[in-house]
């Protein structure tokens, strides 16, 4: 049983066949093993399960698979129905282990796309800007650690400090380090709360005012 790499490619005006073929290759996935959605009936399902080892190469991940989010929602379905994840070569990620990302990055691309962007352009400077903000902050290991380590910090806050004192961020221009929004997206919950928030001020109790009144007025002149 041949366990080649297998991919896969959905072509569109602004993302040719030719580029994303180009990817491919250049991933190790040979022309004989590129499924291309419409070409002599070729389709998706038929490229998935040709994926024998389970991995299907989408030169530009989750956006090869369809136009719009409900298709790539139908279609990742259908792919993690059969035991297949999709993999994408340029960011090296993998639809079982970064869906998150992957999926924010097909949603950025759709956008692009609708305000007239190049996706391939958008997507590599976007690449680039997220792997500088990545080798400038502290790296994932050791963030986990800290955020997961409940008994020593308190609060997301102190365990996000930490991090960033271990580390201070350098491209203070592009981003400011970790906090507990991307650490709960990249490690999921901590577990602990989320920090603690300012107690309300004590309300001062005022006496009552007094109403002045026409017949007050007049007793008081009378006495």
């Amino acid at each position: 049983m041949s366990t080649a790499q297998t991919g896969y490619i959905n072509p569109r005006p602004k993302f040719t066949e030719a580029q994303q073929r180009r990817i491919l290759n250049a991933d190790g996935v040979p022309d004989a093993r590129i499924w291309v959605e419409g070409h002599k009936g070729e389709t998706l399902k038929e490229a998935v399960a040709a994926a024998r080892d389970g991995i299907l190469r989408c030169a530009d991940g989750m956006r090869a698979l369809a136009g719009g989010r409900r298709e790539v929602d139908k279609a990742m379905d259908y792919i993690e129905s059969k035991g297949a994840v999709v993999y994408d070569p340029v960011t090296k990620w993998r639809s079982d282990k970064d869906s998150r990302k992957m999926y924010a990055a097909m949603v950025s691309a759709l956008n692009g796309e609708q305000r007239g962007l190049n996706p391939r352009k958008s997507r590599q400077g976007g690449n680039t800007r997220a792997a500088m903000i990545e080798a400038d902050r502290l790296p994932d290991a050791q963030a986990e650690a800290i955020w997961k380590n409940k008994e020593r910090f308190e609060t997301n806050e102190v365990a996000c400090k930490h991090m960033n004192d271990l580390q201070p961020p350098k491209l203070t221009e592009l981003h400011s380090g970790w906090n507990p929004q991307i650490a709960r997206r990249k490690f999921g919950m901590s577990g602990r709360d989320r920090g603690r928030r300012a107690e309300p001020k004590p309300v001062e109790k005022k006496a009552p005012r007094k109403v002045v009144t026409r017949k007050s007025v007049v007793k008081r002149k009378r006495k």
